[in-house]
């Protein structure tokens, strides 16, 4: 793997981020708005490239400024290019000075933003139609080669440090341990920038919280332990769960689990650019309804991934849908089964939607496996 210390201290080509402004654009203009003011993280490193702290980012069809302090502006200069780069002390008095006379009307600002925020920024600008956008986050939905890139090396270590967790996985340890030594091992990774997430190591009954914190509950001899983790890398995230054995599982484990991953493999096959996101889940859900389990399936089956472990927008989710699948967007498929006071089965893929079906970014092993 290439040292990054060497590397361009930009993740994207130039043709790559002139792309995402022009795309970013012309969502501005499909929505009516004029211009963007953004502080989000994950926002202003998409259509910037800036991936430092303070941000701000201002959006309009003629201009993209990036407001940071004195500190970072060398860092913001060398992250991005063809992009102006300000440290005005007042930012949003200089954005009211560059749209004055511009002809805008309405500004957006993210979902994300906080009352207090959103309230200056009324103030600020209490001429114009201040209102929420998703443009940018609309534009992040289909990723590009290189993002699909950054998430499949995401996904390669977080399958090898999976691996080579399993063999410490045994009764009498506890949740918290098997979490530690996955977030040890990924400390490890001079090339990656975090865990994902968690990540989430469930055992036993405690799988029926779905999403459990670890805590101190020891593994014990029969348990099913779900592992629920991930690893970012250059910003992009990978995702995967995993159900695992200790010991020999009982019938009605081994049915649950044939179950899921049955119902896993009718998503996949009804993946497609073109598809209703909601059919996707339908597949998985009816199958898992006729097995006599529809009730235990409690959460939708699965979300856009990419700068968000949950890119906004996006799921395959229980409710009707009229959202409708691209190529090169990026999706968990990850049905499961959660039995109260007893066990719970989760498996979980990263796919990209391509023209005819899907790519699984995952190889790791989706039989059972049994420690």
């Amino acid at each position: 793997m290439q040292d990054r210390a060497s590397e361009d201290p930009r993740d994207f080509s130039d043709a790559e981020m002139n792309a995402r402004l022009v795309r970013t654009r012309e969502v501005m203009a499909a929505h009516e708005i004029d211009a963007l003011c953004l502080t989000g993280e994950h926002n202003v490193r998409y259509v910037s490239g800036f991936r430092g702290e303070p941000r701000r980012l201002l959006i309009t069809q003629s201009e993209v400024v990036v407001y940071t302090g004195v500190r970072t502006e060398p860092w913001a200069r060398a992250q991005t290019t063809g992009i102006e780069v300000s440290t005005a002390a007042d930012a949003l008095g200089d954005i009211a000075d560059r749209l004055a006379g511009k002809g805008v009307k309405t500004i957006g600002v993210e979902r994300s933003v906080t009352h207090l925020a959103y309230q200056g920024i009324q103030e600020q600008f209490s001429e114009y139609d201040v209102r929420v956008s998703t443009a940018v986050e609309t534009a992040r939905m289909v990723k590009s080669a290189t993002e699909i890139s950054y998430m499949r090396t995401a996904q390669e270590m977080a399958e090898r440090v999976l691996s080579d967790t399993l063999p410490e996985i045994k009764p009498g340890v506890t949740e918290r341990f098997i979490r530690g030594r996955i977030r040890s091992r990924i400390a490890e990774i001079e090339q990656a920038d975090d865990c994902a997430f968690g990540p989430l190591i469930i055992a036993g009954g405690n799988a029926w919280e779905v999403h459990h914190k670890p805590d101190f509950r020891k593994v014990e001899p029969g348990d099913f332990i779900i592992i629920d983790m991930g690893v970012r890398y250059r910003g992009y995230n990978s995702d995967m769960s995993r159900t695992l054995c200790v010991g020999a599982p009982t019938d009605e484990m081994r049915r649950v689990y044939a179950t899921v991953k049955a119902a896993q493999e009718k998503a996949f096959a009804a993946i497609r650019a073109g598809e209703c996101n909601h059919a996707v889940d339908v597949a998985a859900r009816d199958h898992i309804e006729a097995a006599g389990y529809d009730e235990f399936f409690t959460h939708g089956l699965g979300h856009s991934i990419g700068l968000e472990v949950h890119d906004p927008l996006l799921g395959f989710g229980k409710a009707q849908s009229e959202d409708t699948l691209e190529a090169g967007m990026v999706m968990t498929v990850e049905p499961g089964i959660y039995l109260e006071g007893e066990f719970g089965v989760r498996i979980e893929d990263v796919v990209v939607v391509t023209d005819d079906g899907c790519e699984n970014l995952v190889s790791f092993e989706r039989d059972l496996i049994m420690l």
